[in-house]
């Protein structure tokens, strides 16, 4: 957990120097660069060939990442694929898309949805943790409350109160 703390604090030490910044920061071209975005609600609509730090109230990845994605917000949405790693960690973070890497998360609401498919492993924290994708390697949760309905083909190590394992829907 201090860990996520840490990665919380540097993105945003390093959003303070963003390429983009105000209330509504939009990605709306494709990017063969790496972006540092901070605002109010940061969107990534297109293709980035490279890292997305962004910092934000409210942080949308719509578009597909081929680096890493690190963010910190009050919402966090990744629903494109991204070819890398994700650190995130907001008041409510979901994922949608494929990660090519492996996904530390942490959230008061943390959900890996149903089509998400991580090529490594996920680590996440919160107090409701819901694993609907797949996994490829190790899990890990610590929560208050844990849903896992996906499928993990590596280890699974959950420190919950309250703990569900369903079948794949």
């Amino acid at each position: 957990m201090k860990r996520l703390l840490v990665i919380a604090s540097l993105i945003l030490a390093v959003a303070a120097w963003a390429q983009l910044a105000g209330d509504v920061v939009l990605v709306s071209e494709p990017e063969v660069s790496d972006q540092y975005l901070a605002g109010g609600q940061v969107t990534v609509a297109q293709t980035v060939d490279g890292d997305v730090v962004a910092a934000g109230r409210v942080i949308l990845v719509n578009g597909a990442v081929s680096g890493d994605v690190i963010a910190a917000g009050e919402t966090v949405t990744v629903s494109a694929p991204v070819g890398d790693d994700i650190r995130v960690a907001g008041q409510n973070v979901l994922l949608n898309g494929i990660v090519g890497g492996h996904v530390v998360a942490a959230g008061n609401s943390v959900v890996i949805g149903q089509g998400v498919e991580i090529s490594d492993w996920l680590w996440t924290a919160g107090n409701s943790v819901t694993v609907s994708g797949q996994v490829g390697e190790e899990l890990r949760v610590a929560a208050n409350t844990a849903v896992i309905t996906g499928e993990i083909k590596g280890d699974v190590v959950i420190d919950a109160q309250t703990i569900r394992i369903e079948g794949a829907s």
